[in-house]
């Protein structure tokens, strides 16, 4: 069972120096949920989650390089910052993806971060949200006192990762597995792309049927369907 809570960011942030903490803390955060996330479905063989683990960790590295080179390409902007997720399956970041800090939440770009599709054990392609505070668009000023803004629980309801503010997830990339309960994964094969669609009303291009319960906006206290 996976559930994502995201919390009201509760300050403004603004630029400042320190990117190399803010890195740290980057690197440490989406290394962690990676690792947890491959592992909270135990029905899962050891094998299965041991290839998911690539899976993600290959998505891990990708992200954080993206980040740390973001200000070689990007004037006048620190690292640090995010892709938009992927909303139509083509491997590209959607921008802009909400309001400025808003979390968002899609598939992997994986096309925008230099990948090939990125699969789970069940041949799904992986599912990713980010940050209000960390996406690049529209983005807000970061400092080194941005926390993140999710909390990751597991199937008992216990807190994982993120119990205290300074440690919750910026990000969080799963591999949601073959069809559980009463997801349906339809898709309209005219509007078909690589990893989802292209019509938001087909099955595959809404996260609750990739998430084995609700993931809960806190933000904006409404429910990611």
């Amino acid at each position: 069972m996976i559930k994502i809570f995201a919390h009201r960011q509760l300050s403004g942030l603004s630029a400042q120096s320190g990117a190399a903490l803010l890195l740290t803390v980057l690197i440490m955060t989406v290394s962690l949920t990676a690792l947890l996330l491959a592992g909270l479905n135990s029905s899962r063989s050891g094998s299965a989650q041991a290839e998911n683990l690539k899976v993600l960790q290959t998505a891990h590295e990708a992200l954080v390089g993206y980040a740390l080179s973001y200000a070689d390409i990007h004037a006048n902007r620190l690292p640090g910052y995010l892709p938009c997720p992927d909303i139509d399956g083509d491997g590209l970041a959607d921008m802009p993806c909400g309001v400025a800090g808003e979390s968002a939440i899609g598939r992997l770009p994986w096309q925008t971060l230099g990948l090939p599709p990125l699969r789970d054990i069940a041949g799904e392609c992986l599912w990713y949200v980010v940050a209000g505070s960390y996406k690049e668009d529209p983005a807000m000023g970061l400092s080194v006192d941005a926390d993140g803004q999710f909390l990751i629980y597991d199937a008992n309801g216990a807190v994982r990762l993120g119990s205290m503010p300074a440690g919750q997830a910026i990000a969080v990339v799963f591999a949601p597995g073959k069809v559980v309960q009463s997801q349906i994964r339809s898709l309209t094969p005219n509007n078909r792309t690589e990893c989802g669609s292209t019509r938001i009303s087909d099955g595959v291009s809404r996260v609750a049927n990739y998430l084995e319960d609700r993931a809960t906006c806190k933000t904006h206290q409404s429910e990611w369907t």
